[in-house]
């Protein structure tokens, strides 16, 4: 398509052309020097005035002699491309779980909604109606579409440090018509004494450790899967998170707060007990050393690390083979958290246990449980 044809008007630097449409509109171009001294142009169309192309024009020279260049040689970069240079000089300080989320929420939700905009063309309006409705629009949840606008709001805030832009353009943004997360994801006491019955007769060796873990512990899953021999302590009791793992491996915990030391019941230091025993004659099966730095909790077949879903498909089977109320892998944190809670022990208490903030334990986790006054907890006692 042949390029439109730029026609000098009175004023300085200002133009127009006639669109696809035959429609007259204007344009500026505009000469400088950089901070190089090195000569420079730049150039915005598209404003349907002489005088509204003029007033840009202003602004563009104030940016120039106020020794704000960025502005002005940033202005035709768009979201798309600022969020790959975003990622590429902040990716250093993520860790990698981190980084695979910004990505993912980049390249799925961003980018394909509002990637086309130009920096300093993106208004709260525009943010919001384009890209917040749309995400709503999806049917993504609240808590969904605060992480995605959380991960725009840091971009922008860096583009403002990095002077790419004057302003962060998210002022207030509105997604109340979005659905809720799932609610009930945590069993009663009753309840979670009859998973953990079923997941025992259902695999007394390898789900039963793990899930008893998470449950009398509240340990989160990835701490869970870090855990090696030599962070048990049968003697004290004790157990020491240190680590975390995923799919990407082990690595330390995100926050200080994670790294923490849990007591063990009897119950449970009885059981794991038991399950290194088994872990030791399986690996002796397979001809395998035992080291205390292995991982605790291991496969039946291969009797290596599991993989990511492994926790959540064990929950799942478990769940349908014995018509349990289905919850995830952190519904347990989230039961665990909440009997505690019910049972008056202290938030300062679970917030440490948990190794999370007092504030998110309670926004989080104080559900009021039904609590009857003649029974006493089942999994927990106080000491």
């Amino acid at each position: 398509m042949a390029r439109e044809q730029y026609i000098k008007t009175k004023k300085d630097s200002i133009y127009y052309y006639k669109d696809s449409n035959g429609k007259k509109m204007f344009a500026y171009r505009y000469k400088y020097h950089d901070r190089n001294k090195k000569r420079c142009e730049t150039t915005k169309r598209g404003f349907s005035s002489e005088r509204e192309a003029e007033r840009a024009l202003v602004e563009v020279k104030a940016d120039i002699l106020d020794g704000n260049i960025l502005f002005v040689q940033e202005s035709n970069t768009n979201l798309t491309q600022w969020m790959a240079r975003y990622s590429e000089l902040r990716s250093k300080r993520w860790k990698v779980s981190t980084k695979q989320h910004y990505n993912e929420t980049i390249t799925n939700h961003i980018n394909p909604l509002i990637g086309h905009y130009k920096l300093n063309q993106l208004t709260n309006n525009i943010i919001q109606e384009e890209f917040v409705d749309g995400l709503v629009t999806k049917k993504l949840k609240k808590v969904t579409i605060r992480g995605i606008i959380s991960v725009l709001h840091g971009a922008l805030a860096f583009a403002v440090l990095k002077e790419h832009i004057k302003r962060n353009p998210i002022v207030e943004l509105e997604y109340d018509s979005a659905g809720e997360a799932r609610t009930g994801n945590f069993y009663s006491e009753e309840e979670l004494n009859k998973f953990l019955q079923c997941a025992k007769e259902n695999d007394p060796h390898t789900r039963y450790p793990l899930l008893l873990t998470l449950a009398m512990t509240g340990m989160r899953k990835g701490e869970a899967l870090a855990l090696t021999w030599e962070d048990i302590d049968f003697e004290d009791k004790l157990i020491s998170i240190t680590k975390t793992r995923d799919r990407f491996g082990s690595r330390k915990p995100k926050t200080k707060r994670s790294v923490r030391t849990l007591h063990m019941n009897e119950t449970l230091a009885i059981q794991l007990k038991k399950y290194q025993t088994w872990c030791i004659q399986k690996k002796w099966q397979l001809n395998k050393q035992h080291q205390k730095e292995d991982v605790v909790f291991i496969t039946v077949k291969g009797a290596r690390p599991p993989g990511d879903s492994y926790l959540k498909d064990a929950i799942s089977f478990i769940c349908t083979t014995y018509e349990l109320k289905r919850i995830s892998p952190h519904g347990l944190r989230h039961t665990f958290a909440s009997i505690l809670l019910a049972n008056n022990i202290p938030l300062i208490s679970v917030a440490e246990i948990l190794g999370d903030h007092p504030n998110t334990v309670l926004s989080v986790y104080a559900h009021s449980f039904v609590k009857k006054k003649h029974k006493q907890p089942i999994l927990f006692k106080v000491s």
